[in-house]
């Protein structure tokens, strides 16, 4: 187990892929070329081909890191425009009737806390309404 474990973590595909492609080139252009010119087209395939990865890796790299950039931006200005909101109308009412006016039930399931607050409160209410202390 221990031997083909060992195997299988040295014979992975970023080692056989490369032997692959150098034996198949070796084997088109030995027959036509030599030898001399099957490795050295042998190397600059190799190399082509890691380069190409990298610039990939690189790009799709650069591409994430500006849109999770973008989307933390926006999430942070948005949580300011919000809090700058309930501070203007706490401001302006008062605790109580900013409260008031500004009902979250419409949103509750967006926010945690509001969600399991509404829930335990509809529940609250269903079981009154059965018992017939509320309608």
């Amino acid at each position: 187990m221990v031997t083909g474990l060992t195997a299988a973590g040295v014979v992975t595909p970023p080692i056989i892929l490369p032997l692959v492609l150098v034996a198949a080139n070796l084997g088109v252009f030995m027959a036509a070329r030599g030898l001399v010119l099957g490795v050295i087209l042998s190397l600059v395939l190799i190399v082509l081909t890691v380069m190409s990865t990298q610039v990939f890796s690189a790009g799709i790299t650069a591409v994430g890191r500006d849109a999770i950039f973008l989307l933390i931006g926006a999430l942070g200005f948005g949580v300011f425009f919000l809090q700058q909101r309930v501070a203007m109308a706490t401001g302006e009412l008062g605790l109580g009737p900013a409260a008031l006016a500004h009902p979250l039930s419409g949103v509750s399931w967006l926010i945690p806390p509001v969600a399991a607050q509404n829930a335990i409160a509809q529940d609250d209410l269903r079981k009154l309404r059965s018992r017939g202390v509320l309608r």
